[in-house]
């Protein structure tokens, strides 16, 4: 464990390297997401898409 510390102490492990691929589900469900994101925010009146931004 104390050579894991060691390691990331001085920079020679860094957290940002570990990257994911998304798979073509994933990508179309976030497509489908801010779709329906949009969808929802041009309907909203101002007070209430507000709330949901935030």
């Amino acid at each position: 464990m104390s050579d894991f510390i060691e390691d990331f102490y001085y920079g020679n492990i860094e957290p940002q390297e570990c990257t994911t691929e998304l798979t073509a589900k994933v990508k179309k469900s976030l497509s489908d997401l801010a779709g329906k994101e949009e969808q929802l925010t041009s309907i909203l009146a101002d007070k209430e898409n507000e709330l949901f931004v935030n």
